[in-house]
């Protein structure tokens, strides 16, 4: 069983943005910045997917947090708080499964 983890922003007043991996990797480690988030507290959700053959059957665990993103729209430190949350969820046998299509499409 192979897991993901995939990122999800929530702007106030606008709809959920899906944070590509690449874009995850870049802030995680400095190279990358979001400025239309400057000077903002972001909520974001971090969903741990099972997949097999590389394709999502279960949804795992979620979780949310809260990216203070600084002058510039770097989040490095509240993001690096939220990658350890999701290794860590990793490491561990979770409690229960949750279907791919209990709470609809696009995981």
């Amino acid at each position: 069983m192979a897991l993901s983890v995939r990122y999800y922003l929530f702007p106030e007043g606008s709809d959920p943005l899906r944070l590509s991996q690449r874009l995850v990797e870049g802030l995680t480690h400095g190279k990358d910045a979001m400025p239309q988030y400057a000077d903002t507290r972001q909520r974001v959700m971090g969903v741990v997917v099972q997949n097999e053959d590389g394709k999502p059957t279960h949804l795992d665990r979620t979780y949310g947090t809260m990216w203070t993103f600084n002058e510039d729209g770097e989040i490095r430190e509240g993001l690096q708080e939220a990658v350890f949350e999701a290794s860590t969820t990793q490491q561990k046998a979770l409690c229960r499964e949750i279907p791919m299509g209990a709470f609809g499409r696009g995981y």
